[in-house]
């Protein structure tokens, strides 16, 4: 996958993923806190594209762990363990702060983008996110119709009365959804409607 990295205010393009070998050392919760803490895990920006225009229309934020000789280390080795913990809504959490800072640079190049961002089950468990999600829209730091949350398939399809409340809580503040990995579970297009009723 090609991603843009944001490097202070400037764009780099380069492949978010590499094949540098990492230790076989099997990483812990600490370690989880500590790529946190110290600002090792980032976001690449997938550009979308309109399939009418040509034009980027879009970006999707895509988690990485940097590790300090360089390796990235896919969200598949590690999103496993976060939402295990719990630990997933504090990554989260830190990472939208990062994502309204990245948005009000990336703007400056196109005021047409829309960021979207992928969220966990697990994020829903509380009202947290949806709460910083409000502020960020009523601060003024991005406006509701330039954010879209990735839901995966499986959130639609658990059926969780209160995880769909927060969902649909966050629609009704204007903030875009969608459907990430759709295909790989077994959602109808019925549960995808009642989305947007």
């Amino acid at each position: 996958e090609i991603g843009v990295r944001l490097v202070g205010s400037e764009m780099c393009i380069r492949d978010s993923y590499n094949n540098i070998p990492r230790d076989e050392i099997p990483m812990n919760l600490n370690d989880l806190k500590n790529a946190l803490q110290n600002d090792a895990l980032i976001y690449y920006y997938q550009p979308k594209v309109s399939m009418i225009t040509g034009d980027i229309c879009g970006a999707e934020a895509l988690l990485r762990w940097i590790e300090p000789n360089g390796n990235i280390i896919s969200p598949a080795e590690f999103i496993p363990l976060a939402e295990s913990s719990g630990f997933i809504k504090e990554i989260t959490l830190s990472m939208f702060d990062k994502l309204i800072i990245d948005f009000n640079i990336i703007k400056d190049f196109n005021d047409s983008i829309v960021m979207s961002f992928n969220v966990s089950p697990i994020d829903f468990e509380d009202d947290r996110l949806l709460e910083a999600i409000k502020q960020a829209i009523q601060n003024n730091l991005i406006p509701a119709n330039k954010l879209e949350v990735e839901i995966t398939e499986s959130t639609i399809i658990s059926n969780d009365e209160k995880l769909m409340h927060r969902i649909l809580l966050i629609q009704e503040m204007g903030v875009g959804l969608a459907m990430d990995d759709f295909g790989t579970g077994y959602s109808s297009i019925d549960t995808l409607l009642s989305l947007i009723h």
